[in-house]
């Protein structure tokens, strides 16, 4: 799914036994919905992040010129994907939104898109010689996130370049909880958004099999974002040597 955040935008507890009590439609229904929407904003959304936009362009030097594939996992409606490619990297676009693929290919036809999971990635061992992921996570527990970055890790080629994206913290909310989501981009919704700190992060990813080199929080920067920190990292695949307990 998609990076997009919107104006609309409006969070309840997990407390709220209402929305729990429904059927919980499943993700890329969901993201199916919202790709008109996403799509709509993202390009302008990404251009004005400056952090976000540091990163992308630090990745792209990791990763060097090179025939190899660079996965971008979540890729949405491609916007990323495309600038990724502009800085010369041979792309290949993931989702699992049908409808976020549909209007990737229609956005960026030179780029290929697939559609398919994090925890089951449609790629080779080792076939990816990088790959971003910015946020895919957001709506991932503790197991589902670990299953999907030892996917990434299989994915990956050893030594390759990530690029990973989440959510750290948000005002009034104890670290590590739930935020979910009934409205968003116009539409209602049944979303989870999980806070991961960062120690944690870290500490996931060096067990997945990454080299953690640089980790970064920024606040919101749009008004339009929702208030959340967000977090960054850029890592390599192969074992660490750094201790997560040296992360604050």
């Amino acid at each position: 799914m998609g990076r997009r955040e919107g104006a609309s935008f409006a969070t309840v507890s997990r407390s709220a036994s209402s929305l729990e009590r429904k059927a919980v439609p499943d993700i890329p229904d969901i993201y199916n919905e919202l790709a008109a929407a996403y799509d709509a904003t993202e390009s302008e959304m990404i251009s004005e992040r400056p952090v976000d936009l540091g990163h992308i362009f630090s990745f792209a030097k990791m990763v060097g010129r090179s025939p190899e594939l660079v996965g971008d996992v979540g890729c949405g409606t491609g916007h990323v994907t495309s600038m990724l490619s502009q800085l010369g990297l041979s792309m290949h676009g993931v989702d699992a939104s049908p409808e976020m693929v549909f209007r990737a290919r229609a956005n960026f036809p030179s780029v290929p898109f697939e559609v398919g999971r994090l925890e089951h990635l449609p790629i080779e061992t080792g076939g990816w010689g990088g790959a971003a992921v910015l946020h895919v996570t957001w709506h991932s527990d503790a197991p589902a996130r670990a299953a999907g970055l030892r996917e990434l890790a299989r994915a990956i080629r050893p030594g390759g370049a990530l690029l990973f994206g989440w959510l750290e913290s948000a005002p009034r909310r104890a670290r590590g909880s739930t935020i979910q989501l009934r409205h968003w981009m116009g539409h209602d919704v049944a979303l989870e958004l999980h806070l991961v700190p960062m120690k944690l992060t870290v500490q996931e990813l060096i067990a997945a099999g990454f080299d953690v080199l640089s980790a970064t929080l920024r606040e919101p920067i749009l008004p339009q974002e929702f208030a959340a920190r967000r977090g960054l990292i850029l890592a390599r695949r192969a074992g660490s040597p750094y201790a997560a307990g040296t992360y604050p």
